[in-house]
């Protein structure tokens, strides 16, 4: 049970990440184009520090958590 729970606990913020995405307005051209990056990274950003704070811990000193998987999106969907 000391493994389940973290993983589901990550995987829910990795589906609220998901969530955020595509919850932000589609915006395609000027400032509101910035706009919709920014609030897409700010999002992102915030789960990858949601998920640093549960981390799943396979055996005594072998930790591991998800926070790739929001900073590569936020960079793949953000924009730089």
């Amino acid at each position: 049970m000391d493994l389940i729970l973290p993983i589901i606990s990550n995987i829910g913020l990795l589906a609220l990440a998901a969530v955020v995405y595509s919850a932000t307005p589609g915006f395609e051209t000027g400032t509101n184009r910035i706009v919709r990056s920014a609030l897409i990274g700010l999002g992102l950003g915030l789960t990858a520090v949601l998920v640093m704070l549960t981390p799943i811990e396979f055996a005594p000193g072998v930790i591991y958590d998800a926070r790739n998987a929001p900073l590569l999106l936020s960079g793949l969907v953000g924009g730089p």
